[in-house]
């Protein structure tokens, strides 16, 4: 049974509890490079609750991330293709060595157009762990040259706070441990 969260305002973006997550979708049409499932330019979101089960509801801090990512979306994406950028540029070298043809799956310097068929958004997760009024948030990668683990970066605002496998964007501890330096 879903159920909706009544409080927050914007019923675009309103939550409903699919029997193991709150999850909602939404649309970032300026993303459109990296949605390459669904055309209409929708993404899944988890909103991660410090507690299981359908009692533990999302915050609003995080209720109101979802609107910060909607309304900063174009701006996001020009953070987030940078930090992919210079993820793959880092990585590049260790992953090369074990391809047979590596510029065809790894190119050493992808053009936007390349560079974006070789990333896809799965999901963004959106935190419990809040600094300055706004939730940390993750997202999720498919990667076409790291299919086993994918790509994961975790951000607070503008400010990218890791990057690493596709777990770096849902595990909450990495969160808590940037905030408690904040």
């Amino acid at each position: 049974m879903t159920t909706p969260i009544k409080y927050f305002p914007m019923p675009q973006f309103t939550p409903i509890w699919n029997g193991d997550d709150w999850i909602c979708t939404l649309a970032l049409p300026a993303w459109k490079p990296f949605l390459h499932s669904d055309d209409s330019g929708q993404i899944e979101v988890v909103l991660v609750t410090e507690d299981e089960g359908e009692k533990a509801r999302p915050t609003e801090l995080q209720l109101t991330a979802l609107g910060h990512i909607h309304d900063n979306q174009s701006e996001l994406f020009s953070v987030m293709e940078a930090a992919l950028r210079k993820f793959y540029t880092e990585v590049h070298p260790s992953y090369a060595q074990y391809v047979e043809e590596p510029e065809s799956v790894l190119p050493d310097n992808p053009d936007a157009a390349q560079f974006a068929a070789m990333h896809e958004l799965q999901c963004i997760f959106v935190h419990p762990v809040a600094v300055q009024g706004l939730a940390y948030v993750g997202f999720s990668f498919r990667a076409l040259w790291e299919m086993e683990h994918g790509i994961g970066i975790l951000t607070h605002d503008r400010r990218i706070v890791a990057a690493g496998g596709a777990d770096t964007a849902f595990l909450t501890w990495i969160a808590e441990k940037d905030a408690a330096e904040r």
